[in-house]
């Protein structure tokens, strides 16, 4: 697991020797790190990963974890990981792979600063760096995040993707998954779900709507959006122990956003994460 966990980390302690780079305002050394709230449609998750040395950015890392709940701990996925197996060069009008634009984009912003990157479309499709056309919007949002976030401050919990299920389907027919993500020592993923036991098995957050919770909820909200609303109090907060509850069923009573049952999820993420 953490020789795969430090595969997707890639570049992050490499520096780049590059001989002319954009002007740049001192920032203070160490990594710095954003990652999307959630997983896209298609079931990607960007993160950047900056690296400062010398007051001065020395290298950035884009990359995408791919979701997939029942994958082995040791097996997590991601973009760069996959290289030609992710299937962008047939499609590409450049025929190049996600990884080898994400690294042309990376050069470029490095050497010329992420203002000086231009898109040719709403979509944010790149439209003047030699090697990249894909959509790159994303990706200097998120570096713009990292950086304002500060350098990261390395947690208590060990490096790791780490997976948890119910032991049975409940009465009502479901069962509860969830992954956590650790890089740094720090919770950066969470990712709920619960799976039916139906012959097509069916998960909350694909139904979205039709699960049909906004009725009965409280808080009028969906058991996809809550469950949103828990993870990310989850990464934010670096763990479950600021989570409370109003009742013995374990209806979540501190996050806004969610008033649904989750201290069950709560205790998975709690055994499963280990402490260094």
């Amino acid at each position: 697991m953490k020789k795969v966990l430090a595969a997707m980390l890639g570049l992050t302690l490499v520096f780049s020797a590059v001989g002319c780079r954009a002007e740049q305002t001192a920032l203070a050394n160490g990594i710095y790190f954003a990652i999307e709230e959630e997983f896209s449609a298609t079931g990607w998750k960007d993160f950047v990963i900056v690296t400062v040395e010398d007051g001065m950015i020395v290298n950035y890392n884009w990359d995408s974890i791919q979701r997939n709940l029942r994958v082995e701990e040791d097996e997590i996925t991601t973009k760069k990981l996959l290289q030609d197996e992710y299937g962008m060069r047939p499609v590409s009008p450049i025929s190049a792979e996600w990884f080898e634009q994400a690294e042309a984009f990376e050069d470029f912003v490095l050497e010329n600063g992420a203002a000086a990157v231009t898109f040719k479309d709403d979509a944010g499709h790149v439209d003047n760096i030699a090697g990249c056309t894909m959509q790159a919007k994303g990706a200097l949002a998120l570096i713009d995040k990292a950086l304002a976030a500060g350098p990261v401050e390395f947690g208590p919990y060990e490096d790791g993707v780490y997976f948890a299920e119910a032991a049975d389907f409940s009465t009502s027919g479901w069962k509860d998954m969830v992954k956590v993500v650790v890089m740094f020592g720090n919770i950066v993923s969470v990712d709920w779900d619960a799976v039916s036991n139906e012959e097509t098995p069916r998960y909350k957050k694909a139904i979205q709507d039709e699960y049909n919770m906004r009725p009965a909820s409280p808080i009028g909200a969906e058991w996809f959006e809550q469950a949103l609303a828990f993870q990310n109090f989850v990464v934010a907060n670096n763990g479950v122990a600021a989570i409370t509850y109003g009742d013995d069923a374990g209806h979540v009573d501190n996050i806004a956003g969610c008033t649904m049952q989750g201290q069950a999820v709560a205790m998975f993420i709690k055994n499963i994460v280990p402490l260094k």
